[in-house]
């Protein structure tokens, strides 16, 4: 069976899935359901394009809201038609996830590793919410394989729309940022010096005008304001429930001695919130990377489908059944609290869960150990690879234990894709 042929069915599945889910949800629950967690604050700044008024957010980039201003006005059909734009462009994000798997693996099991994104249920249900993870993966995706193409492929064309693809990604959100040194870096190893200044040249044109515009009503040049934030507020405090044992969930700073609210004052800036936490607490550092690495990629977020009132909840994203409750002294007693707050099928949703991202990992670590050994695949492996570690290393760093299911979508396609090309590989699956 050709490519297009896999293509085409893998884009109607996807399709098909993505609207029926959105029909069942707005009739079942309402379009109000659409709404959730930082949905609210996107729905305003939409409105507030919508009605002329100054973008007033420099924490978040302007794409997503410009894109939802078109249809914020339409009320409830407004909010279904962005997200059955979201059902498509989740469908054509699977499709180059196949494009991608094709480059290591055999169409049925690329196929397959597209089907599983699709059907997995965080993705399904970030793609049926007013929430810009979906736009963000299309975009990333597009980056990953354009830049994989125009590489070996040496087209410089090919390269622009993976240029134009990471732009597009930084100005939907700007966890992206910092994206650009991998392709450039390996331009540059490559020898085609032309065409990584071109690469980083259009990039930087894209984001310049946001650059500007935030000069001009904030006063910084910065792409968002968010790192800072982050930094000096979810890794300090992490770093701190570590080096104290406290509740890694508990944001209340007055747990912590005063040592801490020192630390907070001299954190100005991102760097000098890493650099407090790096070597004035090393050991609880390295704690806290560890951690929150291990959260970032097993949490599975179906916990949110569970999520008790505030009043009745001992964690509302039931923090304490991930690896960071081990940061607290107290970590036996908040794993029972927390499994005992769930029914007996809502914990074994998420423990099924948690444990089938343990061998969705496991299996891709395996798969890259076997695609950097493949001289053919080293090179793209490595740069997949490469894109995986920012998302962990920039998402850990800035977050720490706030880490969730939502920030570990963006390589999500990635472990799926490294998974079953380990199941080719190593257990002979088709």
């Amino acid at each position: 069976m050709k490519d297009s042929v896999f293509e085409r069915k893998i884009f109607w599945l996807v399709v098909a899935i993505r609207i029926a889910v959105l029909i069942g949800i707005v009739v079942i629950f309402g379009a109000d359901r659409l709404l959730w967690s930082d949905s609210f604050v996107y729905r305003d700044l939409a409105q507030s394009i919508a009605s002329g008024m100054r973008y007033t957010d420099s924490l978040r980039t302007p794409l997503y809201p410009i894109v939802l201003s078109l249809f914020v006005g339409w009320g409830a059909w407004g909010l279904a038609t962005i997200v059955a734009v979201q059902a498509f462009l989740a469908a054509l994000t699977s499709v180059f996830i196949f494009r991608i798997a094709r480059w290591f693996v055999r169409p049925y099991p690329a196929a397959a590793a597209a089907v599983l994104f699709a059907a997995e249920p965080l993705s399904i249900l970030l793609g049926a919410l007013i929430l810009p993870e979906t736009f963000l993966l299309f975009f990333l995706v597009l980056f990953c394989y354009w830049f994989m193409r125009g590489y070996r492929e040496e087209r410089s064309l090919f390269l622009a729309y993976s240029a134009i693809a990471l732009g597009c990604a930084i100005l939907v959100k700007p966890v992206a940022l910092y994206l650009w040194v991998i392709p450039v870096a390996f331009l540059l190893y490559a020898k085609h010096t032309r065409q990584a200044l071109v690469y980083g040249g259009l990039i930087f044109a894209l984001v310049l005008p946001w650059m500007v515009h935030n000069k001009l009503v904030f006063n910084t040049f910065a792409v968002t304001t968010h790192d800072t934030v982050s930094v000096c507020g979810y890794l300090l405090t992490s770093v701190f429930a570590s080096e104290f044992g406290k509740d890694p969930s508990n944001m209340d700073v007055a747990i912590f001695p005063p040592k801490f609210l020192d630390a907070q004052a001299r954190c100005t800036s991102s760097s000098m919130g890493i650099r407090i936490a790096m070597f004035e607490y090393p050991a609880s550092f390295i704690k806290t990377m560890m951690l929150s690495s291990a959260a970032f990629l097993t949490n599975e977020g179906y916990g949110a489908f569970f999520q008790k009132a505030p009043e009745e909840s001992i964690k509302a994203h039931h923090n304490y059944l991930t690896p960071v409750v081990f940061a607290d002294v107290q970590w036996r007693r908040n794993i029972v609290g927390a499994a005992r707050e769930l029914s007996v099928p809502e914990l074994l949703a998420v423990l099924g869960g948690k444990l089938f991202w343990v061998i969705v990992c496991l299996l891709a670590f395996m798969g890259m150990y076997s695609a950097l050994r493949d001289f053919d695949m080293r090179p793209y492996a490595l740069f997949l690879i490469l894109v995986l570690l920012y998302f962990i290393g920039i998402t850990v760093l800035s977050t720490a234990f706030g880490v969730g299911a939502r920030l570990r979508y963006p390589i999500t396609p990635i472990l799926f894709v490294f998974a079953v090309l380990c199941l080719v590989r190593r257990y002979k699956f088709v």
